[in-house]
């Protein structure tokens, strides 16, 4: 298998983290398309919210459960004092856990249709779906927005590529540009978050409509292999951006060895676990494991 590219990473633990988005990155009426790539961390499924908004009285008009504790996916779109449109498939973890994965949720109120796309492949649609989008008074990442907009159901994972449109988006559409990156000027593009920024407690939107995102938490930046993207970017960073430093820095190589760390031992533990009478041969194979992971991340480090 080709080794993919080392970028920056946002990781949410689960307890606090969130990202507050700015309430012009969503759009309004009867369309919309979200889609991003997500990496579930070993917590799911839990009670957890990986995109929400609301309006200004706290009533749901969007929210994504990936997934709930019953292991479904939740998609609610749209909304009225009566409740939300909504539709929901049962999940299996690999669809959503330790992997990355894309996802893409569509609406058009119009024609009353929503889907769920995973990996570039319907995988979810519901009808009769006729609620329209009402201006968004909050909006996050990685927590629920409603009520008196406490923030709860955190996301333990990642997500990269998050990109909201205001159109609904076809299959063709989705698959084509699941596995690239956009330059931000894309029709019907409203907002676009790579959220690859390295450091620091901001985000920002690559179509350069929106104020930056906050970070709240103990959300961490870590380097490891990113979604399945095409090596080269077709466009140059938006000068929103902060620099990046091209030398690894301290930070750098504490996170990655944070990360070298928990990984071996989830690994050990995850051998551990299994039967008494393989607990040799598979210790050795977690040892192996181990030690193969870290001489990859040595050579990144001093190639």
């Amino acid at each position: 298998m080709n080794k993919r590219e080392v970028r920056s990473q946002l990781f949410l633990d689960g307890r606090d983290d969130y990202v507050t988005l700015p309430v012009n990155s969503f759009p309004t009426g009867s369309e919309i398309t979200v889609s991003f790539w997500s990496y579930g961390g070993g917590t799911l499924p839990s009670n957890v919210t990986i995109l929400a908004a609301a309006i200004a009285n706290g009533k749901r008009i969007f929210n994504i459960h990936l997934p709930w504790s019953d292991g479904k996916i939740y998609f609610d779109c749209g909304g009225s004092e009566n409740g939300e449109d909504r539709i929901q498939r049962q999940a299996e973890p690999i669809d959503y856990k330790e992997k990355w994965s894309h996802w893409a949720f569509t609406k058009n109120a119009i024609t009353g249709n929503m889907k769920i796309y995973h990996n570039g492949e319907l995988w979810c649609e519901g009808n009769g779906k006729t609620l329209m989008l009402s201006k968004a008074a909050g909006i996050r990442i990685g927590s629920v927005v409603q009520g008196d907009f406490r923030p709860s159901f955190y996301y333990q994972g990642s997500i990269a590529e998050l990109r909201i449109w205001e159109i609904a988006r076809a299959e063709e559409e989705i698959k084509r540009d699941m596995n690239r990156y956009l330059s931000g000027d894309e029709k019907g593009l409203v907002s676009y978050w790579p959220l690859d920024e390295r450091e620091g407690n901001l985000i920002y939107d690559k179509t350069k409509h929106c104020e930056p995102g906050t970070i709240h938490g103990n959300a961490v930046w870590m380097e490891f292999e990113s979604p399945p993207l095409e090596s080269d970017r077709k466009s140059e960073p938006s000068t929103n951006n902060p620099p990046k430093n091209e030398e690894v820095s301290s930070q750098y190589l504490l996170q990655t060895a944070l990360y070298l760390a928990i990984g071996g031992a989830s690994l050990v533990v995850e051998k551990v676990n299994q039967t008494l009478e393989n607990f040799q041969e598979d210790s050795k194979e977690a040892l192996d494991e181990i030690i193969e992971r870290g001489q990859e991340v040595y050579k990144k480090w001093y190639k």
